[in-house]
């Protein structure tokens, strides 16, 4: 998958590189900054329905903490997908 996503962002990458300084692209030049800033969203977007998948998420600090209670899994609402 993580190839796949490497391949469809490389005009991303290009882009990237284009707007460089040259010093800036001599360092970069063996990183994938296109895939590199994908992954960067990725891993911030919140993802609100994990913590119904295990019930309660504890605060990692990533993200701020938000108050919230324990329900059962009668209160989990049906997703579909």
């Amino acid at each position: 998958m993580l190839c796949e996503l490497k391949r469809r962002w490389v005009s991303v990458t290009e882009q990237f590189r284009k707007r460089q300084a040259e010093a800036i692209a001599g360092v970069t030049s063996k990183r994938d900054l296109g895939l590199t800033a994908l992954l960067v969203v990725l891993t911030q977007w919140g993802d609100t329905c994990y913590p119904y998948a295990v019930g309660a998420a504890p605060c990692y600090s990533i993200f701020p903490a938000q108050p919230g209670h324990l329900i059962t899994i009668d209160e989990v609402p049906t997703m579909v997908l």
